[in-house]
């Protein structure tokens, strides 16, 4: 008894879901025929206008939400007057062959005299890959769609304007052209052997063109390219990490250098002198501040202290100027003027040697 009621209440539930779900479905399915048939009033008062750029989309999405014979036929009518011929020859066969199945006589009388005069108005684009240009994973698009290895060399109807022929293959270099096709016309386009990618730049110099600087990759061992461009000759130059160019001694440098060392060491003497002789001015009873020493001997003595003074403070200027030369220009230099500019991996430099 329990089972006899479980197995009730399962056939109820069921059919109460499929109840609820059918209605469902008619409630969508007549939404999707009112919309459809507003599409296509819509269209069909456009074709009398003879707008029939905007009618065909509204006939073709109709006929999406609801499929009918009539629907078809309009639209491949559409078409032809759009001009799209073998879009419309499609819909015209199409359409014979739903007319055909419903056994609407009037549609099929229609259907054929239309896909007849069409079908001689159609254009046709053969599309030939030679034996050279056949490669390995080659594919071919004709206006985005892929044409495999039996469509190639079959005239394929198209609608009359400009289409795009495309190919591409792994390592080879893409090719795409234009093809403008009128009504009726004939034509076949060949497709040309792919080039292959060119591989990447070898590390190592360029050849420089003429005319101009052009820039030299200098490879150094376990180091990046760096380039550099000779600007002072408008020549381009390989150049190690280290300058290729002969350096000689800083005549500047080198003079300034002793410069410093001697008035350094003079300004260090003449003032060891001048403190040794003040402090025996001291000694001998002389006063600086009222300029009095008690006799010839201490004055001699006192002048002396001044003049050492004065020339350690001389050597001791000449000393700071010649130093600062020293820091300022380089121990070595180029024989041959140059400004460089050097350019690497996140770096940049600008360098002027050269014996000055």
């Amino acid at each position: 008894m329990f089972r006899r009621t479980v197995a009730l209440l399962l056939f109820v539930s069921a059919a109460s879901a499929a109840t609820s779900g059918a209605r469902v479905a008619r409630a969508n399915g007549a939404q999707e025929q009112q919309l459809a048939q507003a599409l296509f009033d819509e269209a069909r008062r456009l074709m009398d206008k003879k707008r029939y750029g905007e009618a065909c989309p509204k006939l073709a999405e109709s006929q999406r939400l609801d499929p009918g014979g009539g629907t078809l036929l309009n639209l491949a009518i559409c078409h032809e007057k759009e001009g799209k011929l073998a879009t419309a020859r499609n819909d015209y066969d199409e359409a014979l062959a739903v007319a055909v199945k419903d056994g609407r006589k009037d549609r099929q009388l229609i259907a054929r005299e239309r896909l007849v005069a069409v079908d001689k108005s159609v254009p046709r684009l053969s599309v030939v890959v030679p034996l050279a240009s056949d490669t390995e994973d080659l594919e071919v698009k004709l206006d985005g769609l892929v044409l495999h290895r039996a469509a190639w060399g079959v005239a394929t109807p198209v609608d009359p304007g400009a289409h795009v022929l495309e190919a591409s293959a792994p390592s080879r270099t893409p090719w795409t052209t234009s093809i403008v096709i009128e009504i009726a016309q004939k034509k076949s386009v060949d497709v040309p052997a792919l080039a292959l990618v060119p591989p990447l730049p070898s590390q190592g110099a360029p050849s420089v063109p003429a005319g101009g600087p052009a820039p030299v990759i200098v490879v150094g061992a376990g180091e990046p390219p760096a380039v550099f461009v000779e600007l002072s000759t408008g020549e381009a130059t390989t150049t190690p990490t280290e300058p290729a160019t002969p350096r000689h001694a800083n005549p500047v440098f080198y003079t300034a250098l002793i410069a410093t060392v001697v008035s350094a060491g003079a300004s260090a003497v003449t003032g060891v002198l001048a403190l040794g002789a003040k402090s025996d001015a001291k000694s001998a009873g002389c006063v600086p501040d009222r300029n009095y020493c008690p006799n010839q001997a201490s004055y001699d003595t006192a002048g002396r202290a001044t003049s050492m003074a004065w020339v350690s403070t001389i050597t001791l200027g000449v000393a700071v100027a010649a130093a600062i030369t020293m820091i300022a220009a380089p121990a070595r230099v180029s024989s041959k003027p140059a400004v460089r500019a050097g350019i690497g991996p996140g770096t940049g430099s600008l360098e002027l040697s050269g014996a000055f």
